[in-house]
């Protein structure tokens, strides 16, 4: 009986080692790819930031198209000098007025 209860024990024992060494091989296969995305992402926002780095200041403007107030959020009221979207509603209006 002794033997058989140390026997059982035993064995328990090295389904449990195998068991944790399971989930210890699968948390590190999951650290490992968590890191290669991390670098991933990394080498992409580095090629991002180099591509943005060699455009010229003045041409930001040329790589856009105008803005569209409905797209943007309520930090984006604000209009600049020379920027008027409405101007063909407004002068129809306008001129229906006169």
């Amino acid at each position: 009986m002794k033997y058989l209860t140390f026997f059982l024990h035993f064995h328990l024992f090295f389904d449990l080692a195998a068991y944790i060494e399971a989930v210890c091989d699968l948390a590190e296969k999951q650290e490992l790819r968590a890191m290669e995305q991390k670098a991933m992402e990394m080498e992409s926002v580095k090629q991002t930031l180099l591509e943005q780095m060699n455009v010229p200041k003045n041409n930001a403007i040329k790589m856009d198209g105008p803005i569209i107030m409905e797209r943007c959020g309520a930090a984006s009221v604000q209009n600049f000098h020379g920027e008027d979207l409405d101007f063909e509603k407004r002068r129809k209006i306008q001129q229906k007025q006169v």
